[in-house]
């Protein structure tokens, strides 16, 4: 999953070992927890969310009260300027973490912020993208590192995780002026008791729930672990954009090739190529989440539109003629839960 608990509860417990050491025992400070920060932070979407993939909620605020921590132990002061912001962003409904929520986080701020470390600004010294072929292959890409309202972010990830693991390989979300317009659904607050052995009935969880290319004859292999996607090779450049490119093929059964490149150019175009090769004739369904309800015309154009967020798209089946439809999903009992 894309939130950050885990990374916050191990920064509690190195904070009190620090403090029972009397400071003589300091793992806040470099790698893991400064390599998690910077991780957490390119999942973080304008204006005071997270990238909602895995088993992440589409409403989730910015959970960077251990940031403090780790900035005051490493001396970062990019980490300062994520915890500060953290201060300045409404808390988003309850997560069910102990620490979610602008009550609940004043015991960090009380351990973790250091008044004599300015804070910095990450532009100039963060990239605006990164590709991670860990930790089910978080990558993302933005116009820049305004939090409140930067043009566009693309973002997705190249593998399955393990928590939960929604089967989501390769996909693709779109943000614009801080609307969300291409989409993940996120999860559920909770799972029922059967969701272990029928996850794929889930819509969110499933395939089919996410923006990715299809089977129509086939599902996907059920994922008891996580699965690593493979980055092909991405480039990020602060002034021009990024790209990247995903090899997928051991999430499509009996393909002999299944790719998908990404490109985002500054400062809010986006291109996605999905390239697969199978060797018999193999239903296929690309799919995109809008976040209201776009229909493609018959040249495959649509536009998406949110609290005054917009995308113009188009579809286009580069070696032939696609058939364009449009469907909406929904939770059919007893898998509405």
């Amino acid at each position: 999953a894309l939130g950050c608990s885990d990374a916050a509860n191990a920064a509690l417990y190195f904070a009190a070992l620090r403090c029972s050491t009397g400071g003589g025992e300091n793992k806040l400070a470099g790698w893991p927890l400064e390599s998690a920060a910077r991780w957490n932070a390119y999942a973080y979407l304008p204006p005071g969310r997270y990238a909602a993939m895995g088993d992440g909620g589409v409403n989730g605020g910015l959970e960077l009260d251990w940031f403090g921590l780790v900035a005051s132990a490493s001396r970062n002061g990019v980490l300062q300027w994520f915890h500060k912001r953290s201060a300045q962003v409404p808390p988003g409904p309850p997560s069910g973490m102990p620490h979610g929520g602008r009550e609940c986080a004043l015991p960090w701020w009380l351990l973790g912020y250091d008044s004599t470390l300015p804070p910095v600004s990450p532009e100039g010294k963060l990239p605006h993208g990164r590709a991670f072929p860990e930790h089910a292959g978080l990558v993302s890409s933005r116009t820049d590192w305004n939090l409140d309202a930067t043009a566009s972010v693309v973002y997705g990830k190249a593998g399955i995780e393990h928590y939960h693991h929604h089967h989501d390989a390769g996909q693709v979300c779109i943000d614009g002026y801080g609307k969300r317009l291409i989409t993940d659904l996120g999860s559920s607050p909770g799972y029922p008791p059967d969701y272990g052995k029928t996850r794929e009935r889930y819509y969110p969880s499933s395939w089919a729930g996410h923006n990715v290319l299809t089977l129509t004859d086939r599902a996907m292999p059920d994922a008891k672990a996580p699965t690593k996607g493979k980055f092909l090779g991405s480039e990020f450049d602060d002034r021009r954009g990024g790209w990247w490119r995903m090899d997928l093929t051991q999430f499509y059964p009996k393909a002999r090739r299944g790719v998908r490149t990404v490109v985002h150019l500054n400062p809010a175009t986006v291109a996605v190529l999905d390239e697969a090769e199978f060797g018999a004739d193999t239903g296929l369904a690309l799919r995109w989440h809008t976040i209201d309800r776009a229909a493609p015309d018959a040249d495959g154009r649509f536009t998406v539109s949110a609290d005054g967020g917009h995308l113009g798209a188009q579809v286009v089946q580069v070696d032939g003629d696609a058939q364009l439809t449009r469907h909406e999903h929904e939770y059919r009992a007893p898998y509405h839960l």
